[in-house]
């Protein structure tokens, strides 16, 4: 049976949403949706800084905000150089190779790669008013959830049920919409392809020093420090429309 031809165009754009789309085609052929990431060597990650002050979050105590940045956003950084740097020295091709080791490792880097990831969009989301105006990612989040406070009570059921955990709405290729993931940990539930352009932490370190266990006070304010802009600025860099 002869399998149908097609053409260039039509195969790259077939491979790039099998991908995910992280590319567009332009009549130059293939440029990127957004501009690549400059390379990182193995062990080289660098904590971010805050785009606002430790103090500028409303219901967000400078204490909490110091510690959650500075010395639990930095542990997931200084754990994913630590991994990298170990893994670097290993080779799976020596003799006497401690695969153990190495499969004890590859698991670090994901928690630790995801948990650096995760972080940065949540700060990067916050240090707004939480006024959602007329952006482009508002639209989508109305159209794929019928309304913005539906989407609020979604992610905020998405992120009680991860546990200890995370909610994250993703624009996710695989179907052409935002979706919200219940994300366990750091990295247990994330989807191939799918790219956060909100997260919010459930973990502790992230309100109990201000709220004790009640959760729900947090994820009020939580929505009231959104940074609109920069959200929209995530969603259209991800290829969201």
């Amino acid at each position: 049976m002869m399998m149908p031809r097609i053409t260039r165009r039509e195969f790259l754009g077939q491979t790039l949403a099998a991908v995910g789309g992280g590319a567009l085609l332009s009549a130059g052929g293939l440029t990127l949706a957004r501009p690549a990431a400059a390379a990182v060597a193995p062990g080289q990650h660098v904590l971010p800084p805050l785009p606002y002050a430790y103090n500028a979050l409303k219901g967000l105590s400078e204490q909490l905000v110091t510690w959650h940045h500075d010395r639990h956003f930095k542990g997931y950084v200084d754990g994913r150089n630590a991994v990298e740097t170990a893994l670097a020295a290993m080779d799976p091709a020596a003799a006497g190779f401690d695969a153990k080791t190495y499969a004890g490792l590859k698991k670090q880097e994901t928690f630790h790669a995801c948990g650096q990831i995760l972080h940065e969009v949540y700060f990067s989301n916050l240090g707004g008013d939480g006024g959602a105006g007329g952006q482009a990612v508002v639209a989508a989040l109305e159209r794929d959830f019928g309304s913005l406070t539906k989407w609020v009570a979604d992610l905020r059921a998405a992120a009680i049920a991860a546990g200890i955990g995370w909610g994250v709405t993703c624009w996710d290729p695989s179907c052409g919409r935002l979706v919200n993931f219940s994300v366990e940990s750091h990295q247990l539930g994330a989807v191939w392809g799918a790219v956060p352009v909100v997260a919010l932490d459930c973990w502790e370190h992230a309100f109990y020093h201000d709220y004790g266990p009640d959760k729900g006070k947090y994820l009020d304010v939580f929505f009231q420090n959104l940074h609109w802009d920069r959200i929209n600025e995530r969603f259209q860099a991800a290829g969201g429309q």
